[in-house]
C-alpha cells in the first residue's frame, strides 16, 4: 500500500510502505495540474523570467544580446505561468507590465509619459498568454503548450496598431545574432524563431516538472532545435552578385537641433558638405562614384509638395479643420520652387536663383560651395539621389502630412514617394486626440510639434538606375516599420526587390539599446525576406547587411557607431539576374503561419477545458 500526498505545489511524493515517509520518495509528474500557485510564488517566479529575459536582449549585456538566456528566461515563464492560483492574471500582468517597460525604456528619452503604455498595455497579451497556457497545459505538455499560447498573444500584439498593440522585441528576437538558428527564419521568420526558445524552454520545464521521463521530456525541445538547423540548410539564400554602389550619410545630428536648433536651410546644407567629404574620400581611395547617395529620415529640411496640391487647393482642398497647416496655394507654390533650388540646384547643379541660398553658400566659402554656384552640384554626374521628407499630398479628401522617401535620379527628376506605413503613437500620431485643442497645446509644450501624420497603405519600391545602366528596385521603409514583418514580405508577394533600405531617425535615443534592438530587426528581416538591407539613419547604427544576415559594413567613427557624423560606401549584394522575384517560404506562406498562430491555441482550448474537467472528476483526483 502506498499514500500519495502533495508535499509542493508542483511534484507529489509516493511513500512506500514500509519505507518510511523520509527513507524512499519518488517524485512522479503531479495527476493534477490544477494545484494552486501563491501569489509569493508566482510574482518570484515571473520576475525572474522577465528579467531573464530583458537581460538577454540587445544591447543590455552586449551588442547583440545573449540569445542563450533567452532560452533560460522562458522556463520560470512556462513554470509559473502554467498553474492557476490567484490573482494569476493580475500577477503575470505586473511582471510583464515591468519587463516590457523595461525594454522599452529607452522611451523615456522622446516621451516619458509613454513608459505608462509602452509596458502595461502590451503586458495585457502576456498576461492572456498565460491564461490561454493554463488551459492548454491539460491537453499537451509544456513543449507544445508554451509556444502555443506565448505565439498567439504576441502574433495578436503585432498585427494590433499601437496603442493597444506594439511590434516590439518579439520573443525569436533573441536568436538574431544565433546564424544556424536564425537562417530557419527564411521558412517560419521571427514568430518560428520564437517557437524554438518557447518549445525548448517548455521542454526543460517539463524535466523539472517530472525529471523521472527525460527522454519524453526534452524529446520535443531537441526535435526544435533540429528542425531550426536543417531548414536553414534547407533553404539557403539566393546566389547574389555585386550591385548598386550605396554611399550613406549621416550628420550625426542631435534631435533637439534638428526640431529647434537650426535652420533648415543650414542644416540641409551640412549634409551636402557631409557628401562632398564621402565624395572626395572615395576619389582619393581610387572607389568607384556612388550609384545612390542615401540620406535619412527626413533629412530634406523642407516640404515636399505633391504636385497635384496646388491645383487641388484652388479647387477648395483643405487640411483638417484642426491642422495648424492652412497653406495658401502661393506658399504650397513656393515651397515647390524652394525644392527646385535646393534639390536641383545645390545638389544637381543647376542655375541657381533663390537669393537666400545664394547667400547662404558664400557664407559656408568653401570650394564645394564656390562650385554649386559655379554650375557643380554635389551629387556626382550619374549619381541618384534619395532622402527622406515631409509629403504634403491629398489623402481622403484632405491635404494631409506623410513620413516618405523619395529618389531623385540622375537628372534629379523626383520619383514616387514611399511612405511610412506604421507611425509611432505619440511621436507621429495621437490616435486622432490631435482634434482636441488641449492635446495639441500640450504636444506642442512637450515636443514642439503636433504629431498628425498620415499612414500609408503599404510599403512601396523605388527604383533608380545606376551607373551601369541597370535598374535597381529598392523596398522603403522608415524607421518604426523595420519592428514589422509586412513592410519587408509584402513587396515581395507584389513583386521584384533587389534590396531592402530602412531610413531611420534614431538620433531621438541618445545612446540606448534602441539602437541594438533595431539592427537585430533588420538582420531577421534580411535573413527572412532573403534580401540584403542597409540602414541609412540620421544618428543610429547605419549598416549594411548581407541576404544571410551578416555585416558588411557598419559606420564607425573612432570606435563609436552611434551618433558620430560621417559616411559609409558599400556595394550592396543583390540576387542574380532573374532571381530579384524569388520569394522565400516565409515571404509566401506568412499570412497562413499568422492565422495558424492567432488560431491553433485558440481552437484547442475547448479541448484543453474538457480534459481539465475530466481530469477533476476522475475518482480520487486532486484539485
Amino acid at each position: 500500500m502506498s499514500l500519495v500526498r502533495v508535499v509542493d505545489s508542483s511534484l507529489l511524493y509516493v511513500d512506500h510502505a514500509g519505507l518510511g515517509a523520509n527513507d524512499a520518495r519518488v517524485p512522479v509528474l503531479s495527476p493534477s495540474l490544477s494545484t494552486p500557485s501563491s501569489p509569493g510564488g508566482r510574482l518570484k517566479t515571473l520576475l525572474a523570467a522577465w528579467a531573464l529575459l530583458f537581460l538577454s536582449g540587445p544591447g543590455i549585456l552586449s551588442r547583440d544580446g545573449l540569445g542563450i538566456l533567452a532560452f533560460v528566461a522562458l522556463v520560470p515563464w512556462a513554470l509559473g505561468s502554467s498553474r492557476p492560483g490567484r490573482h494569476a492574471f493580475l500577477i503575470e500582468w505586473l511582471t510583464a507590465s515591468l519587463g516590457l517597460g523595461a525594454v522599452g525604456f529607452w522611451l523615456h528619452h522622446v516621451i516619458p509619459a509613454g513608459l505608462l503604455w509602452i509596458g502595461p498595455l502590451p503586458a495585457v497579451y502576456a498576461a492572456l498568454a498565460g491564461l490561454l497556457l493554463r488551459r492548454l497545459v491539460h491537453l499537451m505538455p509544456l513543449s507544445l503548450a508554451a509556444p502555443l499560447a506565448w505565439l498567439c498573444l504576441e502574433t495578436l500584439r503585432t498585427l494590433i496598431d499601437p496603442p493597444l498593440g506594439f511590434s516590439w522585441m518579439r520573443l525569436g528576437v533573441h536568436l538574431h545574432a544565433l546564424p544556424p538558428l536564425a537562417a530557419s527564419a527564411r521558412v517560419w521568420g521571427i514568430p518560428g524563431l520564437g517557437l524554438v526558445i518557447a518549445g525548448v524552454a517548455g521542454a526543460l520545464a517539463d524535466q523539472i516538472r517530472n525529471p523521472y521521463t527525460p527522454l519524453r521530456n526534452l524529446a520535443p525541445g531537441a526535435i526544435y532545435l533540429l528542425a531550426a538547423l536543417g531548414l536553414g540548410h534547407l533553404v539557403p539564400p539566393p546566389a547574389t552578385l555585386p550591385g548598386p554602389r550605396v554611399m550613406i550619410v549621416q550628420p550625426g545630428l542631435e534631435q533637439r537641433r534638428k526640431q529647434t536648433g537650426g535652420h533648415p536651410l543650414d542644416l540641409f546644407l551640412d549634409s551636402c558638405a557631409l557628401t562632398v567629404d564621402g565624395i572626395a574620400s572615395a576619389q582619393e581611395r581610387g572607389e568607384p562614384l556612388p550609384d545612390l547617395i542615401a540620406w535619412g529620415e527626413t533629412m530634406l529640411f523642407l516640404p515636399i509638395i505633391d504636385p497635384d496640391l496646388p491645383a487641388a487647393w484652388e479647387n477648395g482642398l483643405r487640411p483638417p479643420a484642426w491642422s495648424p497647416r492652412d497653406w495658401t496655394g502661393d506658399q504650397l507654390l513656393a515651397f515647390a520652387a524652394l525644392e527646385a533650388s535646393w534639390v536641383g540646384s545645390t545638389l544637381f547643379g543647376r542655375t541657381i536663383k533663390d537669393r537666400q541660398l545664394e547667400e547662404a553658400l558664400v557664407k559656408r566659402s568653401q570650394r564645394w560651395a564656390a562650385g554649386v554656384m559655379a554650375g557643380t552640384g554635389v551629387i556626382p554626374a550619374g549619381s541618384s539621389f534619395l532622402s527622406g521628407a515631409e509629403y504634403f499630398a491629398e489623402r481622403g479628401g484632405e491635404q494631409r502630412r506623410l513620413n516618405s522617401l523619395f529618389i531623385w535620379d540622375a537628372a534629379g527628376q523626383r520619383g514616387p514617394a514611399a511612405s511610412k506605413v506604421h507611425l509611432v503613437p505619440g511621436g507621429e500620431q495621437l490616435m486622432g486626440l490631435e482634434r482636441l485643442g488641449l492635446i495639441r497645446r500640450l504636444a506642442m509644450e512637450i515636443g514642439g510639434y503636433v504629431p498628425d501624420l498620415y499612414p500609408a497603405q503599404q510599403t512601396d519600391v523605388l527604383t533608380f538606375t545606376g551607373r551601369d545602366g541597370r535598374t535597381w528596385r529598392v523596398g522603403a521603409s522608415i524607421c518604426f516599420d523595420n519592428a514589422y514583418d509586412d513592410p519587408y514580405s509584402a513587396p515581395l508577394r507584389r513583386g521584384p526587390v533587389d534590396f531592402h533600405l530602412c531610413a531611420s531617425n534614431e538620433a531621438w535615443y541618445m545612446d540606448s539599446w534602441e539602437f541594438d534592438q533595431m539592427v537585430a530587426f533588420s538582420r531577421l528581416e534580411a535573413l527572412a525576406t532573403a534580401r540584403s538591407f542597409v540602414r541609412s539613419t540620421n544618428g543610429g547604427v547605419s549598416l549594411v547587411l548581407d541576404p544571410e544576415g551578416r555585416e558588411l559594413a557598419r559606420l564607425e567613427v573612432g570606435g563609436r557607431d552611434r551618433q558620430v557624423s560621417g559616411t559609409l560606401r558599400v556595394t550592396v549584394p543583390v540576387p542574380e539576374p532573374g532571381k530579384n522575384g524569388l520569394r522565400t517560404p516565409w515571404v509566401s506562406m506568412e499570412p497562413y503561419w499568422v492565422l495558424f498562430w492567432l488560431l491553433a491555441g485558440p481552437f484547442l482550448a475547448p479541448w484543453a477545458s474538457r480534459a481539465r474537467r475530466k481530469r477533476r472528476n476522475k475518482p480520487g483526483a486532486e484539485g
